[in-house]
């Protein structure tokens, strides 16, 4: 089978639309890593929906209320066209609520004047700039066919777009006396959002080799590991893994030696692992098309293990290739211990109202302070509380686990997900979904109101009397 290009930048620059806003804190995945509260309030969500990268490339979409996001980490828009924030090492709360008189917009506030400053660079940058006028995807990547046959044109509206951004930077941060690591860090970002639009093409064929081989000298910018908690940089870490690899090989099918071999020799220490461990990610979960066979792909996962030093990306692919290698039954699933339990043992004789939900669900999660308040009510009264994550991916699941704050032994994993022999006997196309079962495991209520819907409780108190 073919794979174009285009298909795999695709996936690659938008990695986390396979898994779509898995919500994953880096925080939990380091204890080491110091957090920083930001509350968010419901306007916001109205109009936006907010997130961070982990150093996994996962999307963590904040909720309403409290969220705990790691120093360094990045808030964006979900959008091309993102607004970012910036979190630094700030004991202050802060606050993020819409614009009102720019709905595209959203302002970051705390008690501390100059770090609302630093918060809102990118916001007053955009109230003066012409990004909001980058209106279409091809404009807001320079892909439109204007440039096609002149790249110099490319290259020359590239520098300028961020040279302005770097101008107002060095400017903003001498009117508010801003320190200079800001002023680093914010530099930073804006190198590598630059090298990723540059990098980032629909299709490398229609564009001059020549062009496509000075890029490829971008390289030289790269392996600045202490950046990795960037999601800007690791994108154009991306951006030139697959041009070295077009550049070597073609139009031909990508095929997974050749793509690891190609960062092998061209990245180093953590960034090469970061690459390494992200491949063969994608290629366990199927999200390339990607030509391997299973000894090729066993072979190279034990040769990132052996060479990997980085622990987060080495742990975090043993943990979610674990699932592997356990048995289960069609009618069975997984505890957060990887103890394989029939539902008809976890229901417990019990009348049941389960969950179904997943960690990447941004509806689902939102439910999830109703949910544990509904279970406090009812746990003493007889109804028994379970939730069964669709996650693929048991460290995704595991770490939304604690960072929601259920209980461990109320949560089990359904193997194979939406594709398993459970999920198409219960009828679980969308989540999220709540069921309802009496203690012999019979369906009472097969699509069930959810924990913040009032009619639960009705039907909850009607269920006790009988």
């Amino acid at each position: 089978m073919k794979f174009t290009y285009c298909n795999l930048l695709a996936i690659i620059f938008f990695s986390c639309a396979s898994e779509q806003n898995k919500m994953q804190d880096k925080a939990l995945a380091n204890p080491d890593i110091d957090s920083v509260n930001v509350m968010v309030k419901k306007d916001v969500l109205n109009n936006h929906v907010l997130a961070y990268e982990d150093i996994f490339d996962e999307l963590n979409d904040l909720t309403e209320g409290r969220n705990s996001i790691p120093e360094s980490g990045l808030i964006s828009t979900s959008h091309w066209r993102s607004q970012d924030i910036l979190i630094r090492n700030y004991d202050e709360i802060i606050e993020i609520e819409a614009d009102s008189t720019r709905p595209k917009l959203i302002v970051a506030r705390t008690k501390n004047e100059k770090i609302n400053k630093e918060l809102n660079f990118d916001y007053s940058y955009r109230c003066q700039s012409d990004s909001e006028n980058d209106n279409t995807f091809l404009n807001a990547f320079f892909l439109d066919s204007t440039y096609l046959n002149n790249y110099a044109l490319r290259e020359e509206k590239i520098d300028k777009k961020f040279k302005q951004k770097e101008d107002y930077l060095k400017v903003y941060c001498k009117q508010f006396n801003l320190d200079k690591s800001f002023l680093n860090d914010w530099m930073n970002i804006i190198k590598y959002d630059k090298l990723y639009r540059r990098t980032y093409f629909g299709n490398y064929e229609k564009w001059d080799r020549k062009y496509l081989e000075e890029l490829s000298k971008s390289v030289s910018e790269l392996n600045q590991h202490r950046l990795l908690d960037m999601p800007y940089y690791r994108k154009s870490c991306w951006g030139i893994v697959n041009l070295l690899y077009y550049l070597k090989y073609g139009k031909e099918s990508i095929e997974l030696k050749k793509m690891f071999a190609v960062i092998d020799q061209n990245f180093k220490a953590d960034t090469k692992d970061y690459l390494q461990f992200k491949l063969l990610f994608w290629v366990d979960k199927q999200t390339t098309r990607i030509r391997f066979s299973k000894k090729e792909y066993d072979s190279l996962t034990n040769v990132f293990y052996a060479t990997s030093k980085t622990s987060e990306y080495n742990n975090y692919l043993r943990k979610s290739l674990s699932l592997k290698k356990i048995r289960f039954n069609s009618d069975e699933l997984i505890s957060t211990g990887q103890r394989v339990k029939s539902l008809a043992k976890i229901l417990n004789n019990q009348l049941t109202y389960i969950d179904f939900w997943a960690s990447w669900c941004v509806p689902c999660r939102q439910e999830m302070p109703d949910s544990k308040k509904l279970a406090i009510d009812y746990k003493n009264m007889g109804i028994n509380f379970i939730y069964i994550s669709m996650d693929d991916n048991p460290v995704a699941w595991q770490k939304a686990i604690k960072q929601i704050g259920l209980s461990e032994n109320q949560n089990y994993l359904m193997p194979e997900g939406s594709n398993s022999e459970m999920a198409k006997k219960l009828k679980i196309i969308t989540i999220p979904r709540y069921m309802i079962m009496d203690k012999e495991g019979k369906i009472i209520n097969s699509d069930a109101p959810r924990p913040s819907d009032p009619k639960i409780r009705e039907i909850f108190d009607g269920l006790l009397k009988k």
